[in-house]
């Protein structure tokens, strides 16, 4: 390269240099753009859901509070927390639905 003129081996350790430099920036600024948390994402232990909003119903309709936190142990924000909680609460013979409120969502899963 004395004479300004790129060896093909000057050039290819160029183009490399290029491209993995490019991907160290363009892997994290997209990262940043997707839905958090994402799974497995940088961000995924950086922040902390809500804790749901859960009763159990029984044979009456009358409703009890599930005090989360106990069951699930530490929340994290990737966890759909539906099935998991209604399958353990519902184990209860006494429990025949599980309500769970996440964010705006209401779902009612019904014990078989």
């Amino acid at each position: 390269m004395a004479d300004g003129r790129w060896t093909p081996r000057a050039a290819m350790a160029a183009g490399l240099f290029l491209v993995l430099a490019t991907l160290q920036v363009a892997i994290p600024a997209h990262a940043t753009l997707e839905p958090r948390p994402a799974r497995f994402g940088w961000q995924m232990y950086s922040t902390k859901s809500h804790v749901p909003e859960v009763w159990t119903e029984d044979a009456t309709g009358s409703r009890t509070a599930v005090e989360v936190g106990q069951l699930m142990g530490d929340g994290r924000a990737e966890i759909h927390w539906t099935e998991p909680l209604a399958s353990a609460l519902c184990m209860d013979e006494q429990v025949r639905a599980v309500v769970v409120i996440e964010g705006e969502t209401e779902e009612r899963i019904l014990c078989s």
